[in-house]
């Protein structure tokens, strides 16, 4: 047992390798042993030997199939993203004990990775009544109201919380994010002010710092609120994801892409299929492509699919990126995979609507793909003013990995800009007729007039509830993307040419993505 506390406290030391040796020491002996067992999958985990950790808890689980070890390969599960497998143990876990909160909790996160948001509310809950002192499925729960709007749920649970917990760092966040709901914004930041994050791990400095640049925007200082999503960003790069935002992964394949399009501007030569009702829905982030999404689904006849990255897992097949983007496909291959997937989705989600709408704003650069897989497919094309887009993509709190990680910096967020329009360009040059551009702009400025084309576009009548859109979606409120706080109310106009309010500050970019201010006539 003394070797045991030794063993532990060198975990917690980091000393892994040592806490490793001194495992196999102990397992030698006693190979059979459950405890020996998970200690050493654990080191593994935490040592970031993930292939060993799995392998090691599987053995465990076979000398003793506890809640505990269950719960252990969940988490690793969900960290590989294999997320049928972490549902199974979390399931496996709930029913040897239905009352392990931390379980509970981890099966809630799971369930909103898998966009079921609404089941999760019920795990967190619970969790919650299991271990009040459990802080974690409470910041949960809370980010679940604020993304929804709740206010009324999330002004009694936090008030009540912070109440109990008024030392709580991340509490005081959230109390800080429902200040800002109710417009008390100076009361928010000087909440804001008062944090001080000392653990590091969950990225809520960041947070805290993207929280106040958005409320400084907010009362009109944009100097601070510039300054403040500035370091926010910094922040990020230099405590989470150096190493992926040093990779350039999909930076470089997006310049590699946009120096094939410029050599390749001919059209294919395709063979007319009879794909005559299919949309894909497209744009750079940040260009209006989730309000679209949004009035278009409150259609009695429209469902759009959102940020299924169908195109993309079909492709994954074709070894090259020039293959992808100038030669010819599999294409009836390719086709019958395509409408494989989006038909699994179709039937889970029981979907019997008419038109179908792929959303997936980078689909962009696979313009020319679509088009020679899809002949007869439309592309409906959100455009917004570059320097607003550029600017909003630098603000906003994405969801990282090795595409949105190039928006933590300014530069190269004009550059990928600038390079996905040179993609799409080559594409639009040759195929204008399946191409129907929406201006952000004239969205909101003219919302009938913009509306009414598109819907012609579409080739369905429109429909006057279509300017309710805001209310028609309850399936909806809880919105998975970026723009989840700008589409659960009707139309406003604040966010027009956001960019001159910027404009010392984004000064730098203004020549790489002049051509497309010219091009597209702003």
């Amino acid at each position: 047992m003394e070797k045991i506390e030794l063993i532990k406290k060198d975990i917690e030391k980091q000393n892994y390798e040592k806490a490793e040796r001194s495992l196999r020491e102990l397992i030698l002996k006693d190979k059979n042993n459950y405890h020996y067992q998970l200690l050493l999958g654990f080191t593994f985990e935490k040592n970031n030997k993930i292939n060993e950790a799995i392998k090691t808890y599987i053995f465990a689980k076979k000398l003793k199939p506890t809640d505990v070890v269950h719960n252990l390969l969940g988490n690793i599960y969900i960290k590989t993203k294999k997320y049928s497998e972490a549902l199974y143990e979390f399931a496996c876990s709930i029913k040897i004990n239905k009352n392990n909160p931390k379980t509970l909790n981890n099966y809630g996160l799971l369930l909103i990775i898998k966009r079921r948001e609404i089941e999760s509310i019920k795990y967190f809950e619970d969790a919650i009544s299991l271990d009040p002192n459990y802080m974690d499925p409470k910041y949960n729960l809370l980010e679940i109201l604020e993304k929804s709007n709740e206010f009324v749920l999330l002004k009694k649970f936090i008030i009540k919380e912070i109440k109990f917990f008024p030392n709580d760092e991340v509490l005081k966040y959230f109390y800080a994010a429902y200040l800002n709901l109710i417009k008390k914004n100076i009361e928010a930041i000087n909440t804001l002010k008062n944090i001080k994050f000392i653990n590091h791990k969950q990225n809520w400095e960041y947070r805290r710092l993207n929280l106040l640049g958005k409320i400084y925007d907010e009362i009109k200082n944009y100097k601070k609120a510039f300054e403040a999503h500035n370091s926010a960003n910094k922040f990020l790069i230099n405590n989470f994801c150096l190493s992926l935002f040093s990779e350039k992964k999909y930076y470089n394949k997006i310049k590699k892409f946009s120096l094939i399009a410029k050599k390749n501007i001919n059209p294919f030569n395709l063979t007319k299929n009879k794909n005559s009702s299919l949309f894909f829905l497209v744009g750079f982030p940040r260009s209006g492509t989730t309000l679209l999404d949004t009035i278009l689904s409150s259609h009695s006849k429209i469902e759009v699919i959102e940020e299924k990255p169908s195109i993309e897992n079909i492709l994954k097949e074709v070894n090259s990126d020039e293959k992808i983007l100038c030669q010819s496909l599999d294409v009836k291959n390719l086709n019958i995979k395509y409408y494989s997937e989006i038909e699994k989705y179709i039937s889970s989600k029981k979907i019997n609507k008419k038109i179908i709408i792929d959303k997936m704003p980078l689909n962009l650069i696979y313009s020319r793909a679509i088009n020679n897989i899809f002949p007869e497919a439309k592309i409906i094309f959100c455009l917004r003013h570059p320097l607003d887009v550029i600017l909003s993509c630098y603000f906003q709190n994405f969801i990282l990995n090795e595409a949105m990680v190039n928006f933590l910096d300014l530069k190269r967020t004009a550059s990928l800009y600038n390079y996905t329009m040179e993609i799409f360009n080559s594409y639009s040059e040759i195929s204008e007729k399946n191409i129907i551009k929406v201006r952000y702009e004239n969205l909101v400025s003219n919302f009938d007039t913009e509306l009414n084309e598109l819907i012609n576009f579409i080739g369905v009548p429109y429909e006057p509830e279509m300017k309710n859109f805001f209310k028609k979606n309850p399936d909806k409120k809880r919105i998975r993307t970026a723009s989840y706080n700008q589409v659960n109310k009707p139309i406003y106009k604040s966010s027009r040419f956001k960019w001159i309010n910027y404009k010392e500050d984004i000064e730098q970019i203004n020549k790489s993505v002049e051509k497309w201010i010219k091009f597209y006539e702003y």
